[in-house]
C-alpha cells in the first residue's frame, strides 16, 4: 500500500523541497517502522527521527547494518521507558551504547526520541548530557567528527557546511 498510494507523491514531495531548500529531507516517523524503511529512504529520505529503540522490530544494531549506509539516525534515547525509570548508570551505559552502534562510522545524532517530560528525572538528564559530553571529548584528539550525511552522501549542497554528529 505504501509503494503505491504514498510512495510516488512523497518521493515528489522530496525532491522538490531538496530542489527549492537544496539541504537534506529530515523525516519523523514514530513507532516501528523497520519494516517500511527501506520504502521510506527510496523517496528520497536523509534523516529519520526519532529512531524509536522501544517499539518492536527497532533494534539499533539491525538498523545500523541494514540501513546505516542510506541514512542519519536521529533520536535513540528512550524517554517513554529508559530515561524515565533507569538508574544513571543505566543511562550512561545506553548512551555509550547507542553512540557505539548507531554513531559506528558516522551517521547519528544522539537527541530523545520524544519531548522530555516531567516524569524524567533531572538526574537522568543531567547523567545523559555528561555522558555524551564525555564520549565526544574521548572522540575529539583522532577524530575530527563525522557528518550529518551518510557515508554515500558526505557533502552538502553549496548552501552550508555539514553538520557534526556522531
Amino acid at each position: 500500500m505504501f509503494g503505491e498510494m504514498i510512495a510516488p507523491w512523497f518521493r515528489e514531495r522530496i525532491r522538490l523541497t531538496k530542489e527549492i531548500a537544496r539541504c537534506p529531507y529530515w523525516h519523523h516517523s514514530c513507532g516501528s517502522i523497520f519494516d517500511l524503511l527501506d520504502q521510506i529512504l527510496d523517496c528520497g529520505v536523509d534523516i529519520i527521527n526519532p529512531v524509536q529503540t522501544s517499539a518492536a522490530g527497532m533494534d539499533p544494531a539491525a538498523l545500523k547494518k541494514t540501513f546505516g549506509d542510506r541514512v542519519v539516525f536521529w533520536g535513540g534515547m528512550d524517554v517513554q521507558q529508559l530515561l524515565r525509570t533507569a538508574t544513571e548508570e543505566t543511562v550512561r551505559l545506553r548512551t555509550r551504547e547507542l553512540v557505539g552502534i548507531l554513531g559506528h562510522n558516522g551517521g547519528y545524532v544522539m537527541a530523545p526520541t520524544h519531548e522530555i517530560g516531567r516524569d524524567i528525572p533531572f538526574e537522568n538528564i543531567v547523567a545523559w548530557v555528561e555522558e555524551m559530553r564525555a564520549i565526544k571529548q574521548e572522540q575529539a584528539p583522532s577524530s575530527p567528527g563525522h557528518s550529518l550525511h551518510p557515508p554515500d552522501q558526505q557533502s552538502l549542497p553549496a548552501s552550508g557546511e555539514p553538520f557534526k554528529s556522531f
